[in-house]
């Protein structure tokens, strides 16, 4: 089972869709289980097979292969933001604190998506690692990495969350916004300070 594995990962990464195709088209129906699923689907798009006027899947994986879309992911991450668990009875494991500046991190983290720094821990995805000190809680213990995961060789992000032990990860080291961010409010107060010293105000 691990050269089966193996050899779908392998034919994957080196975006051979239809080997993988066919391949987990014709092993024995024991070994393609539901895990496959995405894989096979994800490759139908590749070879252009989906039927155009099929209808929108409604798990979300599934519909980002079919057309990524940046919007759902954002709302599908919004389970692992603070001000959403405020109201949950249930709070995720995984939770960036509320400080976290999602939407600069993300725009920011592209610059660094694709690299050498990805992971190949599934068969579609890619798996990368960001250090940003006290980003957010796993399991209510505070963490300094998050990870993302996009499909493969892209910029089209799945999810994203706080994580533990990435310390022997290979890493992308995001604390110098964290500096440019406390460099921006000292800057903003030094003019709020010059405006309220030059009109006397206190």
């Amino acid at each position: 089972q691990d050269i089966f594995y193996s050899k779908i990962k392998l034919l994957m990464y080196k975006k051979k869709y239809q080997g993988a195709y066919e391949f987990l088209c014709n092993c024995p129906k024991n070994l393609v289980t539901e895990e496959f699923a995405p894989t096979l689907f994800f490759c139908k798009k590749q070879l252009g097979l989906l039927d155009p006027n099929r209808r929108r899947p409604n798990s979300y994986l599934f519909r980002q292969i079919v057309q990524y879309d940046e919007a759902d992911f954002l709302y599908h991450i919004q389970k692992h933001l603070a001000d959403y668990n405020i109201f949950e009875d249930k709070r995720n494991a995984s939770i960036f604190v509320p400080a976290f500046p999602i939407n600069e991190v993300i725009e920011e983290i592209k610059k660094h998506i694709p690299s050498k720094n990805r992971l190949y821990a599934g068969f579609i995805d890619n798996v990368y690692y960001f250090k940003y000190d006290g980003c957010g809680r796993e399991n209510n213990r505070l963490v300094d990495y998050f990870k993302v995961i996009c499909f493969h060789d892209t910029q089209e992000f799945i999810t994203m969350c706080p994580s533990s032990k990435c310390e022997n990860m290979p890493y992308t080291d995001l604390n110098y916004m964290i500096a440019n961010n406390e460099n921006a409010k000292v800057k903003q107060l030094s003019q709020i300070e010059k405006f309220n010293k030059r009109f006397g105000r206190k």
